[in-house]
């Protein structure tokens, strides 16, 4: 097992504490070829001092014996004690201990590889670690949200269909009740799809019909469909396009879904009056879908932290949605070979989809 910065991060399979004795074991034996091309190359020298000893330049060999010998030893001394200080380190990492500072320059030349393999061992653990315990609180939360979410709808279909069974029900209260359930129903359907959706998008398994798309004349559909809905919300749509003919590699269905989650988000969020931009461009080879919009509610949220699986921009989760929109459309523009970016800056809530041209 060679040493290198490519085991910063945890192989998959591999335990933390395994990981950690391989990375030590690797360091062991790079040290012990090290010590023995060390020892052989100063018998090897001594041996050339030797030689010269026994003719006219013995006085000048056994001075360089001793200042030779003396560097030798010191240098020794200081190379026994960076290996020490090094294993303390690697003892500290595996026993969780990640505060431990690193300066590489404080270590002898020959050592400095190890050690900053061993920074980058350290933080690649603690990161992996961080993650894991990130991970961990996301799927509780994920289990939480999903329960809140299916239950909501649910819990209306139950108490609807009970009121419905009773007797003395007007025919305007059931009509009205029907409608109820049938909203009901449908969000449910929706947010039953959009979980479906959700996994397969994340976890790959899902095939993409990639051809030819007019990204201008998809922009122009997807606003076509939501400027209505727009308006009811008090929201006007402005939509720019920098270039024609903007011709990308992608999905056609899952690019529109992509920009009607986008219109979707806006109509959620948007601060009634207000006006959402969609640009349409290219730039660095790629086809640039952008919308831009002033959120209703204060935006103190990681642009990141939006794109994972039930994170709605109200904490409440009173607003209509699963939360998994913005999730589901970073999944389909990566399956694409796409980008996808959120940015905030104040109150302006920005979403950018990136597709490679033709």
């Amino acid at each position: 097992m060679d040493v290198s910065l490519r085991y910063a991060r945890i192989p998959r399979g591999i335990t933390f504490i395994t990981f950690c004795s391989n990375f030590l074991e690797a360091i062991k034996r790079r040290v012990k070829k090290q010590t023995i091309l060390f020892f052989a190359g100063y018998v090897a020298i001594n041996i050339f001092f030797y030689l010269f000893a026994f003719g006219s330049l013995f006085p000048v060999s056994i001075i360089g014996l001793i200042i030779f010998n003396g560097l030798a030893l010191v240098y020794a001394m200081l190379y026994i004690s960076d290996v020490l200080r090094l294993a303390k380190v690697a003892e500290e990492i595996r026993n969780g201990n990640y505060k431990t500072v690193i300066n590489v320059k404080n270590y002898v030349k020959p050592l400095r590889l190890f050690a900053s393999d061993l920074s980058a061992c350290r933080d690649g653990i603690e990161n992996a670690i961080n993650e894991a315990i990130k991970g961990e609180h996301l799927k509780t939360e994920l289990i939480t949200n999903v329960s809140h979410d299916l239950k909501t709808p649910l819990t209306s279909i139950i108490n609807y269909v009970s009121l419905l069974k009773m007797d003395n029900v007007s025919e305007e209260d059931k009509i009205k009740y029907i409608d109820i359930l049938d909203e009901k129903s449908k969000k449910l359907k929706r947010l039953i799809e959009d979980l479906t959706e959700a996994s397969k998008a994340n976890s790959g398994n899902i095939k993409m019909n990639v051809a030819q798309v007019n990204l201008n004349e998809m922009a122009l559909q997807a606003v076509g469909e939501n400027s209505d809905v727009l308006e009811n919300a008090g929201l006007d749509v402005i939509l720019t396009e920098r270039d024609k003919e903007i011709i990308v590699s992608a999905d056609s269905q899952r690019t529109f879904r992509i920009i009607d989650n986008l219109f979707s988000n806006a109509k959620k969020y948007s601060l009634t009056g207000t006006r959402v931009y969609v640009d349409v461009y290219k730039e660095n080879g790629y086809g640039v879908f952008e919308i831009k919009n002033i959120s209703r509610e204060k935006l103190n949220i990681d642009p990141q932290e939006l794109t994972e699986r039930f994170v709605r921009g109200d904490n409440s989760r009173t607003t209509d949605g699963s939360g998994l929109g913005l999730s589901i459309a970073q999944s389909f523009a990566e399956l694409q070979n796409g980008i996808f970016n959120i940015e905030i800056d104040g109150d302006m809530f920005k979403a950018v989809v990136k597709l490679p041209l033709i």
